[in-house]
């Protein structure tokens, strides 16, 4: 078992951790796993956001689309 954030992750969810993380990369260019709050943030291109909403709809805790720009952020709980 390891450390991750609050609690610990056991050989389970190392598999389901490495999976969520490996569609969620076919959008985004950039994922961050913060400890604290044992989320995901993702930054994507503006027209990539549509579909990854619609992939991981019950994932999706918040999302920042800026008016400037081209990436959005995406934070989802993978659990």
């Amino acid at each position: 078992m390891n450390m991750i954030g609050k609690g610990l992750l056991k050989i389970d969810d190392h598999a389901k951790f490495g999976k969520f993380v490996d569609e969620l990369s076919k959008f985004a260019s950039l994922i961050i796993y913060s400890t604290k709050k044992d989320l995901l943030v993702a930054s994507m291109h503006k027209e990539k956001i549509e579909e990854a909403i619609e992939k991981f709809r019950d994932k999706v805790v918040e999302i920042k689309i800026p008016k400037r720009g081209v990436l959005a952020f995406v934070k989802l709980k993978w659990r």
